[in-house]
């Protein structure tokens, strides 16, 4: 996670790493193993009120 403490009007870059093989991958029953989706949902929230959502498209999806 990555936090950022800004004033009114104040704008800042985050940039938060992962490993996409490991925050997207799911069991697939009808291939019968391990697959990484090809994007997926990102919420981001000032609060528990405020929230933004979009998309996270992965480059490779390809299990190491």
């Amino acid at each position: 996670f990555t936090k950022l403490a800004l004033r009114p009007g104040e704008v800042e870059v985050a940039v938060v790493k992962f490993r996409a093989q490991e925050a997207t991958k799911q069991w697939s029953e009808t291939q019968r193993s391990w697959v990484v989706e090809p994007r997926c949902d990102v919420l981001v929230a000032s609060s528990g009120q405020e929230q933004w959502r979009t998309a996270l498209y992965i480059a490779s999806p390809e299990i190491a």
